[in-house]
């Protein structure tokens, strides 16, 4: 007589099946999130694939987290790859969504040191005239704000009288008696680059020369109630995507076509890894810009780059602390346009200073909202 097998699978092929296909889509899933959350290691200059991981990093930790409550629905066993693979990537995870339900600063004794916005402003509202009627929005904006310091990328002038000029941008700004612009483009037309406007004295100012014919990172020392303090003010390369780079998508999701697809993929994977490419050497020119800094520190600028990512790992290494994690809540999504929601403005600051209420504007002034914190300085323990 034969023995029975006790451990025979009795379940219909069919269902075992089913469980094979989960198991395989839980795995892949959990190795591109692996790999997405290896990008903050990984230059794309040698390895570009990851750092498109990187871009949806979120998306995939979802996924995973949806694996995890499926199989622990089921009592299986199974739940365990998804939750290692989460406490592997976990730095990411924290850097990607944060959870702070007090503000950080409260336990500070001091008075605040300043307040600080970084603010990409698309041409400052695409030259939109300043006028006593009606105000150019941005710089009405940092008006209502009120920072003490606030950073601009894309900041635009035109030569025209019709549209935005210096000569406006100085009157709406008058609280702000201290400057650090330098311009990348400056021709008949208009001037567009970067700026810091401060309401304390900038005594000392640098452009970092990062390697980039439009974008641009530069330094401005800040003498804030006594003391130094350097601010970086950075503007790294975009990812290049046209209007008619988002009209071709438009165009497949309406009328989808697999030549065209493989075409749009391909042009936008060129464009992607290009952009990577320039920003992980730019990211390199600031980390060493930091390392030679023996001032304390604050960096703000829009990083054309998410959380997970290299540009990110890089610049905020062990002496930047973000603001965000530190003190906001949730994604903290900073540039909305189409179809991309993303965090990728930044404001950092070193052990000499805590962050408190971080605010994520949300004007539509821009592609991109304004964020701001409160910055304390640091209370020292003996």
């Amino acid at each position: 007589m034969k023995r029975k097998n006790s451990f025979k699978d009795s379940r219909p092929w069919y269902r075992r099946i089913g469980k094979g296909a989960v198991i395989a889509l839980n795995m892949l899933v959990a190795l591109l999130m692996l790999l997405g959350g290896l990008s903050v290691w990984i230059n794309p200059q040698t390895v570009a694939f990851p750092a498109y991981l990187g871009l949806f990093f979120p998306v995939l930790v979802l996924l995973n987290v949806l694996f995890i409550v499926f199989w622990l629905f089921l009592r299986d066993y199974w739940a365990v790859l998804s939750l290692v693979m989460m406490l592997l990537v976990g730095g990411q995870v924290v850097n990607t969504f944060a959870c702070n339900f007090s503000d950080a600063a409260k336990n500070v004794s001091e008075a605040p040191v300043l307040t600080m916005m970084s603010y990409n402003t698309m041409s400052c509202g695409q030259f939109a005239k300043a006028t006593k009627e009606k105000g150019n929005p941005v710089l009405d904006d940092i008006v209502k704000e009120n920072p003490d310091v606030v950073c601009m990328q894309e900041f635009a002038v035109s030569k025209y009288k019709e549209y935005l000029q210096m000569a406006d941008v100085k009157r709406v700004l008058k609280a702000y008696p201290y400057s650090h612009i330098e311009f990348t483009i400056d021709n008949k037309y208009k001037k567009m680059g970067i700026a810091t406007f401060s309401k304390f004295p900038i005594i000392r100012k640098s452009n970092l020369d990062i390697a980039s014919s439009f974008n641009m990172a530069i330094c401005s020392d800040i003498v804030v109630r006594g003391d130094t303090v350097r601010i970086f003010n950075c503007h790294l390369e975009s990812n290049k995507l046209t209007e008619g780079d988002v009209k071709m998508q438009s165009d497949l999701m309406k009328d989808f076509d697999t030549k065209r697809a493989g075409d749009y993929a391909e042009l936008v994977s060129k464009k992607l890894a290009e952009a990577y490419s320039f920003r992980a050497s730019q990211a390199q020119q600031i980390s060493a810009a930091l390392e030679e800094c023996t001032y304390p520190v604050l960096l703000c600028g829009d990083f054309n780059d998410v959380p997970v990512s290299y540009t990110y790992q890089t610049i905020k290494g062990k002496r930047l602390k973000d603001a965000f994690i530190e003190n906001g809540f949730g994604f903290g999504l900073t540039f909305q346009k189409n179809l991309m929601n993303v965090r990728i403005d930044y404001i950092m600051h070193d052990d000499n200073f805590v962050a408190g209420d971080f605010q994520v504007g949300k004007t539509k002034y821009s592609d991109h909202y304004p964020i701001k914190c409160t910055i304390y300085r640091a209370e020292k323990h003996s």
